[in-house]
């Protein structure tokens, strides 16, 4: 069935290239764009010319019929000997470009807007389209900047995490707003079993504190809210200028704070909601698990890909829930042939509950 084809195809200008000794293809919900290098010979069966692809040239990636990456080639380098041609080919997503290049400084007033919109301002020279499957874009944000210095993505990222949204790339080389998807893998993760060669478990509490302490300042809008029963409006001291929500950890036992600055104006409510997402955020990210399949799809022929939630058991490293794709990887090569390499972790990993 086509649906269930792992044949690795590059198209680039019409023409699609094949025949890979190397693969691999890596995706995920936190990273700023997908990549790909892959290592081929120089001439196709039944091809007697060399083959030529420019590099920055616009290409599509699919794994048999399914589209898993768009964007623009890197770079070329080229292998050759007596008795053999080799050729590495590097792309990354369209949202690249978000990542190496800063925002046009011309007419980027940002507050007021939503997050869609911000995002929208800031990737439409290059040509990028924005995607938000999240309400949570909706809502204008009464303070929102560019640092000096910022990526695009720094700064479009920076402005999401406040929002507590996930921002990634997808197949179409879009940019996505979104937090972290419901939708389930048709198969689940139990180990020892067939198909799934290897899983590893980590946990590190390297990253987790007693306590997080979320210190905002009120925006002007908010402390306005601060006034006397007949309606004036006094002088507000200093001090009422700043907000700040504390949250515990209780499984860190010793005393370990951290103080966190919010990058924007916040009210009481939104320092404490910052605070729990941190605490969440480093709970979950202690967890990390690896899991080698032996394919690239699953066995309804459904890809294998991030944002999805999985059932992983293993017991001997007593996890029997579920998990949060984050990074999937799929890999190829003469030695250990097509495998599929997955990072879960703990959904609170990257949204609040």
């Amino acid at each position: 069935m086509a649906a269930r084809d792992s044949t690795l195809s590059l198209v680039v200008g019409g023409q699609r290239f094949g025949g890979w000794l190397d693969v691999r293809v890596s995706r995920g919900i936190e990273r700023a764009c997908g990549d790909f290098d892959i290592s081929c010979t120089q001439r196709w069966p039944g091809q007697d010319e060399r083959f030529e692809i420019p590099e920055g040239s616009p290409f599509e990636l699919y794994i048999g019929d399914d589209k898993i990456l768009t964007g623009y080639v890197d770079a070329i380098g080229t292998d050759r000997d007596a008795a053999a041609a080799t050729c590495k080919i590097t792309g990354r997503s369209k949202t690249a470009d978000l990542v190496d290049c800063s925002p046009n400084d011309k007419d980027l007033e940002l507050a007021g807007l939503t997050l869609q919109a911000i995002a929208e301002k800031i990737a439409a020279p290059f040509g990028i389209s924005v995607v938000a499957t999240s309400t949570g874009t909706a809502k204008p944000l009464p303070v929102a900047a560019k640092h000096h210095g910022e990526t695009c993505w720094k700064t479009i990222e920076r402005i999401a995490r406040q929002q507590k949204l996930l921002v990634m790339d997808d197949e179409q080389g879009r940019l996505v707003l979104a937090h972290l998807a419901s939708t389930r893998a048709d198969d689940a993760l139990v180990y020892p079993s067939d198909g799934l060669l290897k899983l590893s478990t980590k946990r590190d509490s390297a990253q987790r504190f007693s306590e997080y302490n979320v210190k905002a300042q009120a925006g002007a809008r908010w402390l306005g809210d601060i006034g006397t029963s007949d309606g004036s409006n006094p002088a507000i001291p200093s001090t009422l200028a700043h907000v700040e929500g504390v949250f515990y950890d209780r499984g860190v036992t010793r005393y370990r704070p951290k103080t966190i600055q919010s990058e924007g104006a916040a009210k009481k409510e939104g320092a404490l909601a910052r605070a729990e997402w941190e605490c969440r955020r480093a709970i979950g990210k202690a967890l990390r698990i690896g899991a080698t399949k032996v394919k690239w799809r699953q066995s309804t022929g459904a890809l294998w890909r991030p944002n999805l939630l999985v059932h992983v058991v293993a017991p001997h490293a007593n996890v029997d829930q579920d998990l949060a794709i984050a990074e999937v990887h799929y890999k190829k090569s003469d030695s250990e042939g097509e495998i599929c390499e997955l990072e879960l972790a703990p959904p609170d990993a990257f949204t609040p509950e």
